[in-house]
């Protein structure tokens, strides 16, 4: 009997020993907590003028209360403009020709304490002088995803398949996008999630999201998200643009719009092969690639430049899918959109830039990235009875954030195959250098 009276005894010692435990487990993982977040930034920031208003954007950070944003005018000193809780604000009344740039801060209170975590990557955008915006603005929207979001077939679209969902009529980058391409392994196949709309984007999905974020600083208005096929006549019906049938292109200008059954992408611009730096969504995601030459080489010109920023820019994603290339028919299956310039001006000169000089305004130059990433050895003492001190290592700076790593080519099929688009069968194996012509994709 005795031994029962001490059962609640020794349970009540347990409980003490659990409660105790717990509390030296929860404050020795505080201050990790706090160094973690300190360590932290916002991810994905963005920002796109449209007319005189610019929207800013970005991911949200495990923890924050709220974000700080600041903004530089011309090159200007940052100047904080705005504290929030939501993951975007709204600039109004911007001055025609100027260019401004965000960071953003994210914050928290810890014991009636504010921590601040790191600053997240700076974004740039141009606010238009008479256009609804630039066509270097719809360029680095189009690069925001790089590095980030998965190609999934559907993606982008709404449950039916038959117009622009959710996702592709939102200002900014989806967090879910990330979210799910961290997930992903080396054997990612976008067969094995097709329709699953909020983790990625397709081709055409990519395309109706990039044109949106280029017109709109609001959310859940009209779409611009088209079957492939129809997707450049679309864009130029709405009086965007010119439309060029294929058999009448002969070469490309940056921000052109390539449409045809099976496939769209966005034009970096031309090298002096004839090969063309393009950025799509194509398996196994959003990416630059290379055409091949008017010869028809292979490892290009653009493929070598999609290589050299793919690799530098971006290199978590580059050692796990370094194919850049893409199909011969690239250079003389697509039709052509070109903006009109009322809708998206120049002011850059970038319809006169080559592909490089575009990487290079769009990027920076890889070449001094890669210089300043790369520690000074310490100079060796000449006299060995008299050390030198070699100082302190070249602090390498801040590198670019990579985004989350992504999944690495598939080994069993390294080429890079034509996109279906929203809409498409997939590739027919047997004869893949066939695009396949759209159908009703139906109800998934």
């Amino acid at each position: 009997m005795e031994k029962y009276r001490s059962l609640p005894i020794k349970a009540a010692k347990a409980a003490l020993c659990f409660l105790i435990a717990a509390s030296l487990i929860f404050t020795s993982a505080a201050p990790a907590s706090a160094v973690s977040f300190k360590n932290n930034k916002p991810k994905g920031t963005m920002a796109c003028a449209v007319k005189r208003k610019a929207a800013v954007t970005w991911e949200p950070v495990s923890g924050a209360k709220g974000y700080v944003v600041y903004e530089s005018v011309n090159g200007g000193d940052f100047k904080r403009v705005r504290r929030t809780a939501k993951r975007k604000i709204i600039r109004s009344r911007l001055k025609k020709g100027k260019e401004y740039a965000y960071y953003v801060v994210a914050y928290r209170k810890v014991k009636g304490k504010t921590q601040y975590s790191k600053k997240s990557i700076i974004a740039e955008t141009t606010v238009p002088r008479k256009a609804k915006s630039t066509i270097k603005n719809f360029l680095r929207t189009a690069k925001a995803p790089m590095g980030s979001t998965m190609y999934i077939y559907g993606g982008g679209w709404n449950l039916w398949q038959h117009a622009a969902g959710k996702t592709a009529r939102r200002t900014g980058l989806s967090p879910e996008w990330r979210k799910f391409a961290s997930k992903q392994t080396k054997k990612y196949k976008y067969y094995r999630h097709l329709f699953r709309t909020g983790k990625g984007l397709d081709c055409t999905g990519f395309l109706g999201w990039c044109v949106y974020n280029t017109m709109n600083t609001a959310n859940g208005k009209a779409g611009y998200v088209y079957y492939s096929g129809k997707a450049g006549k679309a864009l130029a019906t709405k009086g965007f643009g010119k439309w060029t049938r294929k058999s009448k292109v002969k070469s490309h200008r940056p921000g052109d719009v390539m449409s045809a059954n099976g496939h769209v992408w966005i034009v970096i611009g031309d090298c002096d092969d004839g090969s063309t730096v393009l950025i799509h969504s194509s398996p196994p995601g959003v990416r630059l690639a290379g055409t091949p030459s008017k010869t028809g080489k292979k490892n290009s010109e653009a493929a070598k430049l999609a290589r050299k920023y793919m690799k530098a820019y971006y290199p978590a994603w580059y050692k796990k899918y370094p194919n850049v290339y893409t199909r011969k028919n690239y250079r003389t299956y697509y039709g052509r959109m070109s903006w009109y310039a009322s809708v998206l001006e120049d002011p850059d000169g970038y319809r006169k830039m080559n592909a490089e000089q575009v990487l290079i305004d769009l990027f920076g130059d890889p070449d001094a990235k890669e210089e300043a990433d790369t520690p000074q050895t310490p100079e060796t003492p000449t006299d060995p009875e008299t050390p030198v001190d070699p100082g302190t290592p070249v602090d390498p700076g801040t590198p670019v954030d990579p985004g989350t790593p992504e999944t690495p080519t598939d080994p069993e099929n390294p080429g890079t195959p034509v996109d279906p688009g929203t809409g498409d069968t997939p590739t027919d194996p047997v004869n893949p250098d066939t695009p396949v012509d759209q159908g009703n994709p139906g109800t998934p």
